[in-house]
């Protein structure tokens, strides 16, 4: 039932196709300036990942055009 829901809404807001290739393992960091504040932004999303999402804790991500918020 979680899966048809997630899946439900990848499609309703048209990202689905970009959910099912990007992952945290191919994000590039080398396209950020400040490499060290993306890797602890990139660190502190994986941990969310984990356990953020069991807790029911809510995350927004916020920023300008491309700075990675889709990835």
């Amino acid at each position: 039932m979680k899966k048809a829901l997630f899946d439900a809404q990848a499609a309703l807001s048209g990202l689905g196709v970009l959910l099912e290739k990007q992952s945290f393992e191919n994000f590039d960091t080398r396209y950020y300036p400040d490499g060290k504040e993306i890797e602890e932004i990139l660190n502190f999303c994986k941990k969310y990942a984990e356990k953020g999402v069991e807790q029911g804790e809510n995350l927004v991500l916020m920023g300008a055009t491309g700075l990675g918020k889709t990835h």
